[in-house]
This record gives structure tokens, sequence and C-alpha cells, in this order.
């Protein structure tokens, strides 16, 4: 009958393919130093709900088969060494609402179908919670974390009778680590890639997932522009994107989102003026750092330049030109043809007669007074 296990934050180390997870619901084997990859017996569980496994030395690919826990609401496999290609069969997992494969060495793109997962899209989604409010256990409190996780974990909820109510769950967003449970995790969804060797351009379909409250994309090679598509997520509380190789502008329909209280863009390639209405007018300077091109009324620094692709399509617009190279440009120029043309004179004889004959013509030709020699 057991349903919760729970060895996470030991010094447990070696290989988990002893451990047969077929009737549990939740498995906790977070802050240890399992190695090894994740054994196919725990992708024939229908039941299990809760998969932890961050912060070990777990390796080898993310298995295709992990389509198969169609129970699977919160999924962290962060802080591994994790490597391969993301596995579309991600997409297909119907209920998750919590996704967690940062800091590992996950590489290629970002599957456009992310935006077929849920991420909390349910028919009893209560609308009219704008913004999420949740109790905090900070990790750097460990006897704190015990406690709150006996608690929730062991302890029946005095409004709630599931299981699933009495789920605890580690999550990074907006700067820190949070612990959810109880009624709040039912409402917490997120998307963590950070930290990772993701590439290409960010898919315009991740815009579809309107119920995610925290996306995290952070330390990739992602590139591309920012997608359009991104004012559509309209319960995003928490966006990421720094540490990228991102270009363009900023989308100025993403001041509609209302609820989105972090936002860093810092360290990419962006350019133009940031939106400065709505949220976007409560963003600091941190947000922007490392865009050289990018402009907003907020911050301190001004734009160092502007890029020639944006001044190029702007007509009337006067060419910036810094006058300082340009007279250092011509002089030296001016003085390496003279010299050039002085030595050719004086190493080749005919030139140099010919050269002084067409002077001489020039000077009778303006002063015809003077004799010709």
């Amino acid at each position: 009958m057991l349903s919760v296990l729970d060895l996470s934050q030991n010094r447990l180390f070696g290989s988990i393919s002893h451990l047969n997870p077929s009737i549990l619901s939740f498995l906790y084997l977070q802050k240890n130093a399992f190695s090894g990859s994740i054994p196919l017996r725990f992708f024939e569980s229908s039941s299990l709900k809760t998969l932890d496994l961050r912060d070990n030395n777990f390796s080898g690919n993310i298995p295709y088969m992990i389509d198969k826990l169609s129970e699977l609401r919160v999924l962290s496999l962060g802080g591994n060494n994790f490597a391969g290609y993301i596995p579309i069969q991600l997409c297909q997992l119907p209920k998750i609402t919590i996704m967690d494969l940062s800091h590992n060495k996950l590489k290629g793109s970002i599957p456009s179908c992310f935006n077929n997962i849920s991420f909390g899209l349910e028919e009893n989604y209560d609308s009219s919670d704008k913004s999420l409010v949740y109790s905090t256990v900070l990790l750097n409190s460990p006897i704190e974390s015990t406690i709150n996780a006996s608690v929730s974990l062991f302890m029946p909820s005095p409004d709630y009778q599931n299981e699933d109510i009495n789920a605890i769950v580690e999550f990074g967003t907006k700067n820190n680590i949070y612990t959810y449970k109880g009624f709040i995790l039912e409402k917490m969804t997120g998307l963590d890639l950070s930290c990772n060797m993701l590439s290409g351009s960010i898919p315009f379909q991740i815009g579809d997932m309107q119920k995610v409250r925290v996306l995290n994309l952070s330390h990739n090679y992602l590139s591309g522009s920012i997608p359009n598509t991104f004012s559509n997520l309209a319960q995003i509380e928490s966006l990421d994107l720094s540490y990228n190789n991102l270009s363009g502008e900023i989308p100025f329909q993403m001041v509609k989102l209302n609820n989105l209280a972090i936002f860093n863009v810092s360290f990419n390639n962006l350019s133009g003026v940031a939106p400065s209405t709505g949220q976007f007018g409560t963003f600091v300077e941190n947000s922007y750092l490392g865009n050289p091109f990018l402009c907003a009324e907020l911050l301190t620094h001004t734009c160092e330049a502007s890029p020639p692709s944006q001044l190029n399509h702007i007509e009337g617009k006067e060419t910036m030109i810094d006058m300082g190279a340009f007279y250092w440009t011509f002089t030296s120029s001016y003085v390496v043809i003279l010299m050039g043309f002085t030595t050719v004179l004086c190493i080749n004889a005919s030139w140099r007669m010919t050269w002084f004959y067409f002077i001489a013509k020039i000077i009778h030709t303006c002063f015809p007074t003077l004799p010709l020699y």
C-alpha cells in the first residue's frame, strides 16, 4: 500500500535499477548521489504523479518511454548529467504541470509541441485567480524544510483528504527556490529548461501555453527573436530569457502581460526600444544588461550605438558617422598614398621625367609668360 517514498537529502549513491515504483504515487530521490540511467521499469507505472530526481548524478538520455507515465504531474530532472535531445514524448504527458530539466547537458532545439502540454489547463480552472499567492520554505533552512515536508506529506489536510493535496514540490521561480504544497501546488505551473546547450530559435508555439506561470530558458544558445506569441502567456509571472543569443526587438505586444513580475533578457543581442508601459514600467536595469543596442526609458545608461541593420531601414535619417574615426582614416590614407607615389617616382626614372614634364606643361598653361624648360 506504499504510496509515498521520500529518500531525499541523504548520502545515498549507486544505481536505482532495483527500485520498482509501480505502486508509488510520489517518489522523492533528490539531493543524493545516485548515478546511472533511469530504469525502464520506472515507466511502467500507471500511478506515479511526482518524480523528483533533482541534484544527483544521473546520466544518459531522457527515455522515450516517459510518455507512459500518464498520471505524471511533476517531473524534476534538474541538476544531473542528462544529455541528448529533449524527447517529443514529453509533449504527450497529459497532466504535467511542472517540468524541470534545468542544469543538464541537453542539446538541440526546443520541441515546438510543448504547446500541447496542458500545464494546468483544466476545465475547472479559476480564471479569477489573477496571481499566485503561496507560502514558501527557503532551502537554506533545512530544519524548517524537513518539518514542513513531514507535515505536508504525512498529515492530512483539514480541508482536503486527497493525497494530491499533500504532495510537496520544490521549484525555482522569481530568482529563488520555493516549496509548493497543498492547494497552491495545484495552481503552480512552470517549465524550466535553463542551463543546458539548447540552440535554434524559440518556437512560436510556446506562446500558446496560456496557463504557464514560470518560463525559464536562460543560459542556453538560443537565437532568433522573441516570438510575438509570448503576448499570449496570460498567466506568466516569471520570464527569464537571459544569457542567450537572441536578437531583434522586444515585442511591444507583451505589455498585455499584467501578471509579469520578473522579466530578464540580459546578455543577449537585443536592439530597439524596450516597452515602458504596464508591468514593463517596473523593471530595472538588471533586466536588460548586456544588450548594448537596447534602450529603455527607465535605464540609467543610453544606447552605445545603433546596429547598421536598424539604421538602413529608416528612410530620411542621416547616416551616423564617427567623425573622429573618419578624420584619422582620411589622414592616414592620404599619407600612405603620398608616400607610395613619391617612392615610385624615386625608383622609376622615366616616370619621374614624365611627371615633371606634365607639371611643367600645367605651369606654362596657367602662366604663359614663364619660360618652359
